[in-house]
């Protein structure tokens, strides 16, 4: 089922998780943006709302 998400936000949010380990909060949310940010300019995530609204499954490229 993870493996059918987008494999760039998949990425990120495992090299989220492994980075956060032992961080406060405060130090941790410069670091998922830094992470995760990125993810919201990709094609992928142009991707999954196109698909989401002509109701079919989307074509992740990782890109």
């Amino acid at each position: 089922m993870i493996a059918e998400n987008a494999p760039l936000s998949t990425k990120s949010i495992r090299k989220a998780i492994r980075s956060f380990i032992g961080l406060t909060e405060e130090e941790a949310l410069p670091l998922e943006n830094k992470i995760g940010f990125p993810c919201f300019l990709s094609e992928d995530a142009k991707e999954g709302p196109r698909a989401f609204k002509e109701k079919r499954k989307p074509n992740f490229k990782g890109k």
